[in-house]
């Protein structure tokens, strides 16, 4: 999948970042690379009157050994983190299709990139001191984060000046 260039005139800002859930796990001595797995997910919500949208972004590093059933594997670094961003005519690059909220794709992965790239260096520094500090979120093809551009259509943002509620 090929990301398109956005076809309209794009201007946001990155209002603020929140982390909502940071936690670390299983301090171990030792970690080796191929026994480390990562599992992340993000979901949008969107406020047309103020023209933000929140990206609310899952990161998991997960020790596995020999595929392991998810119940059996260990959590070394789960963090939730919120970006909050102003999206000038926020409307006109999201549709309303079947109750979901599809966003432009090449919104989309703007938005992404540096959500993704930003929460790299959150972690880096939360984890500075822990072994799992070595393995920081690889660098990874932008088109093969992306999974969905349709999103909920759901309850109010949370508050950008606020971490939400668990």
């Amino acid at each position: 999948m090929d990301l398109p260039d956005i076809q309209k005139e794009f201007n946001y800002r990155l209002e603020n970042i929140l982390i909502s859930n940071f936690r670390i796990g299983y301090p171990l001595e030792v970690i080796m690379e191929h026994d480390l797995g990562l599992e992340y997910g993000y979901d949008f919500k969107f406020d047309f009157e103020t023209d933000m949208t929140n990206c609310l972004i899952h990161i998991r590093y997960i020790l596995h050994h020999n595929e392991q059933e998810i119940s059996k594997q260990k959590i070394l670094v789960h963090c939730d983190i919120n970006f909050f961003y102003k999206v000038i005519n926020l409307k006109s690059f999201v549709k309303e299709v079947n109750n979901n909220y599809v966003l432009d794709l090449g919104v989309l992965g703007q938005l992404l990139n540096i959500t993704f790239g930003t929460s790299r260096g959150i972690i880096y520094e939360k984890t500075r001191g822990y072994p799992v500090n070595e393995f920081i979120l690889p660098i990874t093809a932008l088109k093969s984060l992306i999974k969905n551009t349709a999103f909920p259509i759901s309850g109010p943002l949370p508050n950008v000046s606020e971490p939400p509620s668990p």
